[in-house]
């Protein structure tokens, strides 16, 4: 007769240790792999009751109101139409300084100056870039509000529609979709006016960009000139820059005879 195994207390703490080591944590890691699914929730839009029109409507304007405070901000697109005539100047100046035959010619001083002052109008236009980037982003999401409230009026006239509801509620409902439609075309106007304010700067920053690549090359080309066998010690100065010295210090004097 076989005998039956008992477990003493000790092998029955040890046994379940193990459990807990080996199987508890390859459980957890296999969780801990599996794919995050991204959540994504559809709002379905559906058309208003009748009893809930009017809170609705009043609801719309006043969201037609917010909509149209965020098209008529025209603080940010103003800033930067002020200040682009300079802005055009200081362009047109550089880009004569910046062809190839001023470039063959300039010094290592001159060449750095002209490409700092590229990179400063960089810095102007990353700037107005970005500003106008966070208000496209604003119309944007305003846009896609709009697109849903107008499709909620539509719906709601067509089950009224097909309810042969009374014809003042049908022409109400055609008012409500005609302001709607006329802030969001304006909306979208607009929005199609700072995509190509933004797509010109890309287009700038691009030419600018280009130039300042050029500067650094031809900084690189003056620096590998310092090298060369026939080129004078770096620490003697060019006659150019010592009758700049002389005059200088001839004014200098001068101011105090």
């Amino acid at each position: 007769m076989r005998g039956t195994y008992q477990f003493s207390t000790g092998q029955f703490s040890r046994l379940l240790i193990i459990l807990l080591l080996y199987v508890v944590p390859a459980t957890v890691l296999a969780q801990e792999n599996e794919p995050v699914k991204d959540t994504v929730v559809e709002v379905k839009i559906e058309s208003i009751p009748l009893t809930s029109m009017s809170s609705e409507a009043e609801r719309t304007s006043l969201e037609l109101k917010k909509k149209k405070a965020v098209m008529l901000d025209y603080e940010t697109a103003r800033r930067i139409r002020n200040s682009v005539g300079e802005f055009k100047v200081r362009f047109d100046e550089l880009k004569l300084r910046s062809d190839s035959a001023h470039l063959a010619m300039g010094t290592r001083n001159g060449l750095r100056d002209l490409r700092l002052k590229w990179m400063r109008l960089e810095e102007q236009l990353d700037k107005w870039q970005a500003d106008l980037g966070d208000q496209t982003i604003e119309l944007e999401e305003a846009l896609v509000e709009l697109n849903d409230l107008q499709e909620k009026w539509a719906l709601t006239k067509e089950k009224a529609v097909l309810d042969s509801v009374p014809e003042a509620i049908v022409e109400r409902i055609d008012d409500e979709l005609l302001q709607v439609e006329e802030v969001r075309s304006a909306m979208n106007d607009t929005l199609s006016t700072y995509v190509v304010g933004m797509d010109k700067i890309v287009q700038t920053l691009l030419d600018i960009r280009e130039h300042i690549e050029q500067i650094r090359i031809e900084e690189e080309r003056t620096w590998s000139g310092i090298f060369s066998k026939d080129s004078p010690a770096i620490w003697e100065k060019s006659s150019n820059e010592q009758s700049a010295g002389a005059a200088v210090i001839v004014r200098f004097g001068a101011s105090y005879m």
